[in-house]
């Protein structure tokens, strides 16, 4: 049986999804005729005239309620009152989008009781306020266009009158989705022309006449001067006996009928193109890559012939074999490191392999971390690692509650490798990686349970070497211990060259990048990058490769976190920064920072929490800059660098 290549299924999915929906809708575009496309441009003046006529009408109602509402409060019970007075400044002190003018109260007889207005307000606006008739009015003076509102005062005899500017009313009235030589207008109920588009000249006459006729809203062929031919629509203003009227030539409508004809057939041909760069895409960056994972994995296949053409068919085969293959290398691996049992593996990095196990004298978890050494090692080779692998250990027994205890160590031709305390949850790398940046409460929680581990730490003159999210262990149960003490300066000592040291890019500081050692303010300059990434989310030092990430360390001085983070606290903004100061001194000591995280008080106790699924933030999950692992980095060239750039 013939089979279909992925390659065809993917072309037959693009022409189906994209280009069949597109080349029915350009045929369907092609067979309108001019009537029916005339229709559509109707219909469309239609819902313009009813979309503006709701506009218009918010625009009213927001502000006759603002003066109805004064004219229904008691204090105009006696508009000369120092009340009254209050109560009109206080129109005037609404939101300025509403842009009130001038406020009044008049007598009966028209008399001005008593007026309230904005610093410079024209006197023009004053006089349209003046000689306001009743309910709602549009005026225009000197070119500029102004709305009066006049309400019954309901506990004394007169009314109140307020005068607004109306140029947001003109901005309603331009129809830029309708097209070329579309208008809109105004229209009162003597069909007199409040407000109308730019440019717009007269209304139709039996466009008008219809517009007031009392009908609800409507559309239609009309006729304008000259007997031009004209498509037209309108919708009333419930506020108002006011009128909305749309009207366009029919030419132009026409016009648009075949420019959309024209562009259909553009799209079309774009399409096409589209589905062809969609394929190419999708060969470069899916099939290619699938069919050489294929062939890599095709020793795991027993012998089993690939079929050419059946990509889909050939990956189920290869994830089978590799599930079984996985099976078979738990078997193997499920067997004893030492006296301990290796249960699963739960971690892999450049200094080694970790592994839960189970500790079957004393009946609980372990976690055992082989180290990459070397793997063809003399006899006097292994001597040596195997005291500096014993001594590192040493250096890690460190008794603290944030400390990852260490139980055992164990190193033989074969392999090396260190029994730790089990903790059952996360690194605070993966956590951040869920979670994203952290509150500043938990920051400075998780800054100073690591600071305390440092400091006990530092008593015993050890120094980590290698601080960073990785090394930080987050248990469900809230513990936030430090790992792997002591591997780094391992890694260092087994390197013959002196010009290397084991670290992560990024933590590292920049006396160690300079060659001149590393020391307790190490440990402090990458807790202070930890705590920065914590906050932002981003590495202080960043950079396309590894030199770049040093150079930036060495040379440059990173964004304050609170510039990233605007609601960080101003403290530990500062102890942040004094953390990754390029001068060790600046940076202080592990029992100083204890004391200034101690003071900050976080307001909430630090607790795991698990992400589900569906709370997952998939830009969370990607590292926002690129990140290294540890490595050894090679101090003389930043030095030769810094001199010659220099």
């Amino acid at each position: 049986m013939m089979k279909t290549s992925l390659l065809t299924k993917v072309i037959v999915a693009l022409v189906l999804v994209a280009l069949v929906p597109l080349a029915w809708v350009t045929f369907s575009l092609i067979q309108i005729n001019r009537e029916a496309f005339t229709e559509q441009v109707l219909r469309l003046h239609a819902v313009n005239a009813s979309a503006t006529s709701s506009r218009v009408d918010a625009f009213l109602q927001v502000r006759r309620q603002l003066v109805k509402a004064a004219a229904d409060h008691p204090a105009l019970a006696e508009p000369q009152s120092t009340d009254s007075q209050e109560q009109l400044k206080g129109i005037l002190s609404v939101d300025d989008s509403i842009k009130v003018i001038a406020v009044g109260i008049y007598a009966p007889d028209g008399t001005e009781v008593l007026r309230a207005q904005m610093p410079g307000a024209q006197e023009d606006a004053i006089d349209v306020l003046r000689n306001a008739p009743p309910n709602l009015n549009i005026a225009t003076s000197n070119g500029i266009s102004y709305l009066t509102v006049v309400e019954e005062i309901q506990r004394a005899h007169g009314e109140i009158r307020a005068v607004f500017q109306a140029d947001a009313l003109g901005l309603y009235l331009e129809p830029k989705e309708l097209g070329q030589e579309a208008h809109l207008a105004l229209l009162d109920a003597s069909k007199h022309t409040l407000l109308q588009s730019t440019g717009a000249g007269s209304i139709p006459a039996d466009l008008a006449a219809k517009a007031v006729s009392g009908q609800v809203s409507g559309a239609g062929h009309y006729e304008g001067q000259h007997g031009a031919k004209l498509l037209g629509a309108f919708a009333p203003i419930d506020l108002a006996s006011w009128t909305i009227v749309s009207w366009q030539p029919i030419k132009v409508a026409e016009a648009v009928a075949y420019t959309m004809r024209r562009h259909s057939l553009g799209a079309a041909g774009l399409a096409l193109l589209l589905v062809a760069l969609l394929t190419l895409a999708a060969f470069r960056s899916v099939i290619r890559p699938l069919r050489m994972l294929i062939l890599e994995h095709s020793d795991l296949l027993d012998g089993e012939q690939t079929k050419r053409g059946d990509e889909i068919g050939d990956l189920r085969k290869a994830f089978a074999a590799l599930r079984q293959h996985a099976k078979d290398k738990r078997q193997i691996e499920n067997v004893a490191l030492g006296r301990y049992q290796v249960i699963k593996q739960i971690g892999a990095g450049a200094m080694g392999t970790v592994f839960q196990g189970w500790d079957p004298k004393l009946k609980r978890s372990v976690a055992l971390k082989t180290i990459k050494i070397d793997d063809d090692r003399d006899g006097a080779t292994h001597k040596h690692t195997s005291q500096l692998v014993r001594e590192a250990v040493s250096a890690a027994s460190v008794r603290h509650d944030n400390v990852v205890g260490v139980f055992d160590v164990e190193d033989t031709p074969d392999y090396s490798f260190v029994a730790m305390e089990f903790i059952d949850g996360d690194t605070l790398e993966g956590y951040l990686r869920k979670q994203g940046p952290l509150s500043e409460s938990d920051t400075i929680q998780i800054g100073l349970a690591v600071a305390r581990g440092l400091q006990a730490a530092h008593d015993k003159k050890i120094v980590h070497r290698d601080i960073k999210p990785a090394n930080v262990l987050l248990g469900h149960e809230g513990e936030i211990k430090i790992s792997d003490f002591g591997i780094s300066a391992l890694m260092t000592s087994l390197h013959a060259d002196r010009d290397q040291v084991f670290g992560t890019p990024g933590y590292l500081p920049p006396e160690t990048l300079t060659g001149q050692g590393f020391s307790e303010q190490g440990d402090l300059f990458a807790l202070g990058v930890l705590l920065y990434e914590c906050i932002t989310g981003r590495l202080p030092f960043t950079g396309k490769s590894v030199r770049d990430v040093m150079l930036e360390t060495v040379r440059n001085l990173p964004e304050p976190p609170q510039k990233l983070s605007p609601r960080l606290s101003d403290q530990l903004n500062n102890i942040i920064l004094s953390l990754i100061e390029k001068d060790p001194d600046l940076r202080g000591d592990a029992v100083g920072l204890v004391e200034l995280l101690s003071a900050l008080k976080p307001s909430t106790l630090w607790t795991y929490r698990s992400i589900e699924l569906e709370e997952l933030n998939e830009s969370a999950l990607l590292p926002t800059v690129a990140s290294y692992s540890s490595q050894l980095v090679e101090t003389v060239n930043i030095r030769r660098a810094g001199d010659s750039e220099n």
